[in-house]
């Protein structure tokens, strides 16, 4: 059984994650299958219809959602803890500022650059 609440430093990964091939998330970090951290106690149960599982743990437990327009990656893990280490933590977070700029962008906001 995997253990979704580690013992072990968050800057370590602990558990192996399955990522939906038509997922923003495999487009981001590249690849169908990753290592991640994990400190959670709940799980996902029922997600909204305006939701998609993007990344499940073997164990089934859904690891990663995401909004059909990909305005919304929400992840189970803790890729703030790896970012200083973990490319695909830095890759989550580099993702999440560029859209964050293309919105502002579409908003006709000329500080972007600023960001």
């Amino acid at each position: 059984m995997i253990q979704h609440r580690q013992q072990s430093p968050m800057t370590q990964t602990t558990q192996e994650i399955e990522i939906a091939p038509d997922s923003h998330l495999k487009e981001v970090l590249g690849k169908t299958k990753t290592w991640v951290n994990s400190n959670h106690h709940q799980a996902i149960k029922n997600v909204s219809p305006l939701l998609q599982v993007s990344a499940k743990a073997s164990d089934g437990v859904i690891e990663a959602l995401e909004s059909r327009d990909n305005l919304i990656v929400a992840v189970q893990w803790h890729p703030e803890w790896m970012y200083p280490i973990d490319a695909n933590s830095r890759a989550l977070f580099d993702d999440f500022v560029d859209r964050v700029k293309e919105s502002v962008q579409f908003l006709g906001n000329k500080q972007v650059n600023n960001i």
